[in-house]
């Protein structure tokens, strides 16, 4: 089984150790979203953590034969949900967060009230997804995949900790800490001098893994502007990957270069995308951005309900930040958990 064909695992860093599967529902009323779960949960987290022992047998490079056919699997109960209550999307991914003591899986739904939300979903055959063909010669794009490909495989290391690591620059995957990553730095660091093949790859590549490896590397350049105005753009491409590199990407440059003026409507736009990955990484860039007066106004007035919508969410990676989020525009702190107070204070803005 390719890797390319597992349920959209996420991986990002936590501590602890793993145990059960948590299932949450975004797109619909939470009275559907609570009756589906009750009927479908155990069947999700199932799939889901059998994926998942399959996706890290794969990254590891373990010789394996699986026993189930997970996709024909995981697709039999998607479509079972999709027709049984007639919605025009389903699916569900697990996110990895490694040596975290839960594992989350969101079920993801565009119902037929909400047919603008079908741009967001990946448009089949419009990327190769093939690997790029091999040549003599690497360039700095091939560097950054080798890189990427080196820090993937460590993440599934208990020694190493993603959060620990030095980034010299506005973004950095994993960083170059560790002794295995360390001699990529001298390759990637060369970022500028490579700035027109970067940003042609970016912007016209249709090999979908040069076009994520040059999206990560536009965050080595050295101007924040130029970083943001490049990639802006990008959010609205029809591959969530591309898209949620590029916020990925906007995010960290905001954080580190203090910036707070960016349009966030296009960001606010992307929390009605049926992926979290999406909605994690607008969340994210919405959170720096609100430390200034405008982008604070901007969310209070447009964004209360996406935000809401997030927070009732056990997914951390949609949860926490829409919690941070809220606490900085209202400067209050009703807990993460008492939706009533949230909802209580967002009907009181309307007042």
């Amino acid at each position: 089984m390719k890797k390319s064909m597992l349920l959209g695992i996420s991986m990002l860093a936590s501590t602890g150790v793993m145990a059960k599967n948590m299932v949450d529902v975004y797109g619909v009323p939470k009275k559907t979203a609570d009756a589906i779960v009750k009927k479908y949960g155990k069947q999700i987290s199932s799939i889901s953590n059998e994926y998942m022992q399959e996706f890290k047998k794969i990254l590891l490079g373990v010789e394996h034969q699986s026993k189930r056919d997970f996709v024909i699997e995981k697709q039999r109960l998607v479509d079972q949900i999709k027709k049984e209550n007639g919605f025009l999307f389903v699916d569900f991914g697990l996110v990895y967060y490694p040596h975290h003591i839960n594992q989350y899986t969101t079920l993801e739904i565009i119902d037929k009230n909400s047919k603008e939300r079908l741009r967001f979903v990946d448009a089949p055959g419009t990327y190769d997804q093939s690997l790029p063909t091999t040549k003599k010669s690497k360039d700095i794009i091939d560097e950054m995949i080798a890189y990427k490909a080196v820090g993937d495989h460590l993440m599934f290391d208990k020694d190493f900790v993603v959060k620990d690591f030095d980034c010299p620059f506005y973004h950095c995957l994993y960083g170059f800490n560790d002794k295995r990553l360390k001699p990529y730095f001298s390759k990637l660091n060369r970022a500028e001098q490579d700035k027109k093949l970067i940003v042609d790859t970016v912007n016209n590549s249709k090999n979908l893994m040069r076009q994520e490896a040059a999206t990560f590397l536009v965050g080595y350049f050295h101007d924040p502007h130029e970083i943001i105005k490049i990639l802006l753009p990008h959010i609205k491409e029809h591959q969530s990957q591309i898209r949620n590199n590029s916020m990925r990407v906007i995010w960290s440059t905001l954080y580190k270069s203090k910036i707070t003026t960016i349009d966030l409507k296009p960001f606010l736009e992307a929390l009605d995308s049926p992926y979290e990955s999406d909605r994690n990484k607008a969340l994210s860039v919405i959170s720096v951005a609100v430390e200034g007066e405008a982008s604070k106004k901007f969310m209070l007035q447009h964004g209360i309900d996406k935000l809401l919508a997030n927070l009732r969410l056990v997914q951390p990676n949609n949860h926490e930040l829409a919690y941070l989020i809220l606490k900085k525009i209202s400067g209050k702190d009703f807990g993460d958990s008492h939706m009533k107070a949230w909802q209580q204070w967002a009907s009181s803005l309307q007042a």
